[in-house]
């Protein structure tokens, strides 16, 4: 989990890695990290962060598709860990 940097833009883009392979989640921009990864049996969630002009959003993904949370502060938003369970 963290992230990669792009020497054009300088961003940094929210990254894991699967079997030694950087697997990055987005584009170089804006500038994004991920933070914390989960696993339930063939599922994949990740929580990421991303910069959207003056404020941090945090984003859920699962199996790859993006999910944003709302903020409707309109302040900063940060996850750092991810938990999933079953029942």
């Amino acid at each position: 989990m963290g992230s990669t940097h792009t020497s054009a833009k300088g961003n940094s883009i929210a990254t894991y890695w699967k079997n030694n392979v950087p697997v990055q989640l987005v584009d170089a921009s804006p500038s994004s990290g991920a933070y914390g990864i989960a696993f339930n049996n063939t599922d994949v969630y990740l929580v990421s962060f991303e910069a959207m002009n003056t404020v941090t959003g945090v984003i859920i993904w699962k199996n790859g598709v993006p999910s944003q949370l709302s903020n409707p502060s309109g302040k900063s938003a940060y996850a750092y860990n991810i938990v999933v369970v079953s029942h």
